[in-house]
């Protein structure tokens, strides 16, 4: 069995563990860290002020990357407090 500690950002959002033919763990799906992120994006994406910074059309490329790293930020503040 594989004992290398895994941190806690990437162990599974939803806790479903099977055994593997090698007998290590094996997880499909998101992390902690995915989910938390997709939840944050969801909700920045959604706020029509957070919406307004992208002033122009031309906005779109410097916008998807705040609003990505905004996400993963937010996501990151949420494990450090658990």
């Amino acid at each position: 069995m594989n004992t290398a500690k895994v941190e806690n950002k990437n162990l599974p959002a939803f806790a479903s563990v099977a055994m593997s033919r090698n007998d290590d763990y094996q997880q499909d799906g998101l992390t902690k860290i995915e989910y938390f992120a997709a939840l944050a994006m969801q909700a920045l994406a959604s706020n029509p002020d957070w919406a307004k910074t992208m002033r122009t059309p031309d906005d779109w490329d410097e916008y998807k990357d705040r609003l990505a790293k905004g996400a993963v930020e937010l996501a990151d503040a949420v494990l450090s407090e658990l």
